[in-house]
């Protein structure tokens, strides 16, 4: 599958996990933010991806799971 463009726009359509991948809204050291729409619920959500060379390590991706149940439970 192709993957997002450095230039922050995904091209054309990529779906990632039932989220359609609109634009890049930032990226740090784990991996990027993008706002993407959620095919299902018909709405604009955020999606935090992993770098892969960080999800190999199982204490990153515990982090990252961590982090995503902590966002989670906000309104």
């Amino acid at each position: 599958s192709e993957y997002p463009t450095s230039a922050g726009h995904a091209p054309q359509q990529v779906i990632l996990g039932g989220n359609e991948l609109r634009k890049r809204v930032g990226a740090g050291g784990m991996g990027e933010v993008w706002l993407a729409w959620d095919v299902k619920l018909h709405r604009n959500v955020a999606l935090k991806t992993m770098r892969p060379d960080w999800a190999k390590q199982a204490e990153s991706a515990t982090r990252f799971y961590t982090e995503a149940r902590s966002v989670a439970k906000l309104n």
